[in-house]
């Protein structure tokens, strides 16, 4: 088993991660509710799937629509990425809002 230093190293990084996820979500303009447990998720997304073929096509960010997991005008992210990854994926969601006008 792994020492107890580095299991709560590893919940602190993960909580990290979802904490600069979630309030960067939010801080664009998204509605979106506080994971439990996995290392995803879901913002409330008007026009979810031109979003996510926008976000794929023109910014180079890979998400998937939200009704594939039970959660309709929703899209799934991971924050299973280290923080400048997803600090430099929030800028390129922001600019993909603003260009759809969202």
């Amino acid at each position: 088993s792994a020492p107890q230093e580095y299991i709560d190293e590893q919940l602190e990084i993960w909580r990290n991660r979802r904490a600069l996820m979630i309030e960067g979500l939010r801080s664009i303009g998204f509605e979106l509710w506080e994971p439990e447990g996995a290392f995803y998720v879901f913002p409330k997304c008007p026009r979810a799937t031109e979003f996510v073929e926008r976000l794929f096509l023109d910014h180079d960010v890979i998400t998937y629509l939200g009704e594939w997991f039970g959660a309709s005008d929703h899209i799934r992210l991971s924050y299973a990425l280290d923080e400048d990854e997803i600090r430099r994926g929030l800028e390129r969601i922001q600019t993909c809002r603003r260009e759809m006008g969202m």
